[in-house]
């Protein structure tokens, strides 16, 4: 069983001994993973997110492909099935997935271009999501902070001052027994926050 941490206890930790700190390290230290309480970030603002991912994702695959990712986006928008984004040279070619991949937008001081009318519920729910999630990670550094004899500010201070966090909208069709749609594989980065809906998601290995 993955453990539950009470993220609000995270987030007014004041030493490394305060149960919740307790909790987050043995689970780093013995899986890598572990599950934050619901509290941590509202559960209207995931059903929101979700409920946008849904939407953008069932419109039509032409309408989709206007909105591809690239180098000059930073890679921020879609990606179709077969996108060149699997994730295990172990699964079957391709990944029965398609993505999108949601962040700030660099703008250099200017104001960032209104979204496109069919990306502005999904960029409207994915904003506030997003802010919403930065919060819940500064509660998890501040508990990391602690468990390695830290300030409880230390990794945020050097780690989190202007942080590279995306939101990855993924969607999964249904696969045979035979089938992946997500191979075996390491994320990127320093901290992965997964949201699901109903039960279903990734398997943890540890």
């Amino acid at each position: 069983m993955v453990p539950l941490i009470d993220a609000a206890a995270l987030a007014s930790a004041e030493s490394a001994s305060d149960p919740a700190v307790v909790a987050l390290d043995a689970a780093c230290m013995e899986s890598g993973f572990f599950r934050l309480s619901s509290a941590a970030v509202p559960c209207s603002l995931v059903e929101g997110a979700l409920d946008a991912a849904c939407g953008f994702f069932a419109r039509p695959l032409e309408e989709k492909l206007r909105h591809c990712g690239s180098a000059a986006t930073g890679w921020r928008g879609y990606t179709p099935m077969g996108g060149g984004h699997n994730c295990s040279p172990a699964s079957r070619q391709p990944e029965r997935k398609e993505s999108f991949y949601w962040g700030e937008p660099d703008t250099d001081g200017d104001a960032a271009a209104p979204p496109a009318a069919e990306l502005a519920a999904l960029d409207a729910a994915a904003r506030v999501f997003h802010a919403s999630m930065l919060e819940a990670t500064r509660a998890v550094l501040r508990g990391l902070s602690l468990a390695m004899g830290m300030a409880p500010s230390a990794l945020e201070e050097r780690v989190f001052t202007a942080p590279s966090a995306k939101v990855l909208l993924v969607a999964y069709d249904p696969v045979e027994r035979s089938e992946l749609s997500c191979g075996s594989h390491t994320d990127c980065g320093f901290l992965t926050m997964l949201c699901s809906r109903g039960g279903r998601g990734l398997q943890a290995a540890p």
